[in-house]
């Protein structure tokens, strides 16, 4: 997990004066406040997983994942207050030689005597021959702010040759609603044609195309704007178009038609897309709450993409 150490604070009654201390968590438990102190809690749901379509006979289309929810609740907690926590798992990754739909992310929650935040996971990705559409992100509800995470685009192909099409997934919305991969819109009727777009970012989109070729990831945004103390920063830039894995959390991997996988994802963002006509191709697993991309494949064999990103909780808390 490379996310950043804390989400700056956005209201009003968090007051500007100390260091935040935090507590970060992928696994389900509980967490007891052991200060009286103004908290931040925020809840991320888990990506979905992209759908693998591999058929030499027709044009497979799959999209992406959708990202999960992002809720965020600040206000002050008594000491030996106990918050319930329970992490969504990301959609399984799907592994098949035919054709098989993504897979949903699960929800995430934090519950305790003055709130409780819901943060649902994206939808997973669809497949069809020639046109599909695009997963939903997650919805949110509990908090101050909450953002349904970013989807998937859509894909099509046109004519009767050997193309497939693949969308990437979706991030997760962290100042609105995430943003969605473009949409791999093949119009050009010519073997070998595939179209391929890159994992949404955290402060964009990737590129929507109309021809048989790949795009970047999409490029992420600064964290958030506040008052309090920021110890890092989600500042990277979309991942390269092919294989690449990105490092730089908030960054969107992109999509690929020519390498025999897709990068990994920064955290929060979705994974690109992957469409070729070559065998045993796979996908990485998408960062924190992002969407894994779709994988279509127009020759025989076995296809393999990654799982959607996993829920994350953080807390958040500066002593008064």
């Amino acid at each position: 997990m490379r996310l950043p150490t804390s989400f700056r604070y956005s209201s009003t009654n968090v007051p500007p004066l100390g260091i935040p201390n935090v507590f970060s968590t992928v696994s389900s438990g509980s967490y007891v406040t052991t200060k009286n102190a103004f908290y931040e809690v925020v809840a991320i749901g888990a990506g979905g997983s992209g759908a693998v379509y591999v058929d030499s006979a027709t044009l497979p289309c799959a999209s992406g994942g959708g990202a999960g929810g992002f809720s965020k609740k600040t206000m002050f907690l008594p000491a030996n207050t106990t918050l319930t926590i329970t992490i969504g798992a990301g959609g399984a990754a799907r592994s098949t030689s035919g054709n098989s739909v993504g897979l949903a992310g699960g929800n995430t929650s934090v519950s305790c005597p003055y709130f409780s935040l819901l943060a649902r996971g994206g939808a997973g990705g669809s497949l069809a021959q020639a046109s599909t559409g695009g997963a939903l992100g997650g919805k949110a509800s509990g908090g101050d702010v909450n953002y349904t995470g970013g989807g998937s685009g859509a894909c099509s192909t046109g004519g009767s040759l050997s193309c497939a099409s693949a969308s990437g997934g979706g991030a997760v919305g962290i100042y609105a609603t995430g943003f969605s991969s473009g949409g791999a819109l093949n119009v050009v009727v010519a073997d070998g044609a595939n179209c391929a777009t890159g994992g949404a970012g955290t402060g964009s989109s990737s590129s929507t195309l109309a021809t048989g070729t790949a795009s970047a990831g999409g490029g992420s945004a600064l964290l958030g704007t506040g008052t309090a103390s920021f110890l890092s920063l989600i500042s990277g830039v979309g991942g390269a178009i092919g294989g690449a894995n990105v490092t730089s959390p908030g960054a969107g991997s992109g999509g690929s038609v020519s390498s025999l996988k897709t990068g990994t994802s920064g955290d929060l963002a979705g994974t690109g897309g992957f469409a070729n006509s070559t065998v045993v191709i796979a996908g990485n697993t998408a960062g924190i709450g992002g969407g894994s991309g779709g994988l279509a494949c127009s020759g025989a064999g076995t296809a393999a993409n990654g799982a959607g990103g996993s829920g994350c909780v953080f807390i958040t808390w500066v002593e008064v």
